[in-house]
């Protein structure tokens, strides 16, 4: 492959990737909404699918580093540990309304700053 097909390729993975966050910032709404209820079951069995979600987003950002950096993108997968972090404890302590809090609040929130910065990769 030359190098404008990997460019047109990264361009792509993060096309998807903004897309597929946004699918992902809406299930945190849906995962918080069956903690907040108290349907524990429902909301963990999504936030596996949801994690695993994240795990793709992540690895798509990672490897499309060069086209960020040419776009002049600022996405921080830092971010990510600071707010998985909380959610885990908040899981090993059964704290299901805090899991939806993070989500709703600390999640959701860095998914959003990640659209916006990955819309610029399309234009």
């Amino acid at each position: 492959m030359n190098q404008e097909n990997d460019k047109q390729l990264m361009i792509r993975a993060l096309s998807e990737a903004r897309v597929f966050g946004e699918e992902l910032k809406a299930a945190c709404a849906t995962i918080s909404g069956h903690f907040q209820v108290g349907r524990n079951d429902q909301g963990a069995e999504l936030l596996k699918g949801f994690l695993e979600g994240i795990g793709c987003i992540s690895q798509a950002i990672h490897l499309t580093q060069p086209i960020q950096e040419e776009k002049g993108l600022k996405i921080e997968l830092s971010e990510l540990p600071d707010v998985l972090g909380p959610l885990v404890d908040a899981l090993e302590n059964q704290d299901f309304g805090l899991v939806g809090d993070i989500l709703t609040y600390e999640v959701a929130p860095v998914l959003d700053r990640w659209s916006v910065e990955l819309e610029k990769a399309v234009r």
